[in-house]
């Protein structure tokens, strides 16, 4: 079952453009980072997959991380392995607003600022474990246009390439898929304010018959019983990114029961999702009944 921890890490989740500091020191100039950060949910959503590529001057470095919390230790953990060969391991924790990420020679400390857009802060390191000095300054800024959000490289010119963007779509449309699956896994769960939480404020569904039914109605009935659901599957799906606006087809079926009454729908779903505040909020659903093959 997912804690405040976890849904914590939501603020994470998505595009970063990254950029930073490595202040000059005795002989060695100022050094400049620049590039991307992407974290993007793991099934089930209790870890991030956290994807760094980032140019250190003129040196690339590319690192995946797992970011997750340890409801044992009380602390997010943080795995990571590197394209030098390096792999590390770091705690975090958030008293707060202030996220500190703790390692064998590393720390660093920071917040999100300018309602969750920006994330910044200082890395400092040790040799002794003890006496911490400043290493360098980083700060990640949210990128919510799907279109301006291209994974920039650290070129000269800062322009994107046709790659970059191919994979940014890629990523916003896996993305909205596991968005998809988590929705229904909660319908399913018939967890009333995990439900709620994808949910536009104004979000209609048409049904089958024609009805209408806003998203307050809807839930009222799962919270009071008269519906509820035991299956929700899907056997097909499509999922189609337009700037900040999504897509989703799906084909499957749903079961459960209404007012006492066992039912069981093989039918086409078709949401359609905006991107608010770093993550994906449906604001409208119907469904079309579909016929089996």
């Amino acid at each position: 079952m997912t804690t405040n921890e976890h849904k914590e890490l939501n603020k994470f989740a998505g595009y970063w453009h990254t950029e930073g500091i490595i202040p000059a020191a005795n002989t060695v100039p100022e050094i400049k980072i620049s590039g991307t950060d992407t974290y993007e949910w793991l099934p089930g959503r209790f870890f991030l997959l956290h994807k760094v590529d980032v140019f250190v001057g003129d040196d690339k470095n590319e690192t995946v991380e797992i970011f997750g919390f340890n409801t044992q230790s009380g602390k997010y953990t943080l795995q990571h392995y590197d394209n030098k060969g390096r792999s590390g391991f770091m705690t975090a924790t958030c008293d707060e607003g202030v996220w500190t990420f703790l390692g064998e020679t590393l720390r660093f400390t920071g917040s999100f600022k300018n309602e969750d857009k920006e994330f910044s802060g200082i890395w400092e390191q040790t040799t002794d474990g003890k006496s911490w000095a400043h290493f360098m300054n980083i700060k990640l800024t949210r990128s919510d246009n799907a279109i301006e959000t291209i994974l920039k490289r650290a070129d000269n010119n800062g322009e994107e390439t046709p790659g970059d963007k191919k994979l940014s779509e890629e990523f916003r449309e896996k993305e909205l898929l596991q968005v998809e699956r988590d929705w229904n896994k909660a319908i399913e769960q018939n967890n009333v304010e995990e439900i709620g939480s994808f949910m536009s404020d104004d979000w209609v569904i048409v049904g089958t018959g024609g009805g209408i039914t806003s998203k307050n109605e809807f839930l009222g009935w799962i919270r009071s019983g008269d519906l509820s659901h035991s299956r929700m599957d899907a056997d097909e799906t499509r999922v189609r990114v337009y700037g900040d606006t999504g897509v989703v087809t799906s084909r499957g079926t749903s079961g459960g029961k209404y007012k006492g009454q066992n039912f069981e729908l093989y039918e086409w779903s078709t949401s359609t999702f905006f991107y608010r505040n770093g993550r994906w909020i449906c604001v409208h659903s119907m469904l079309t009944p579909a016929n089996k093959q």
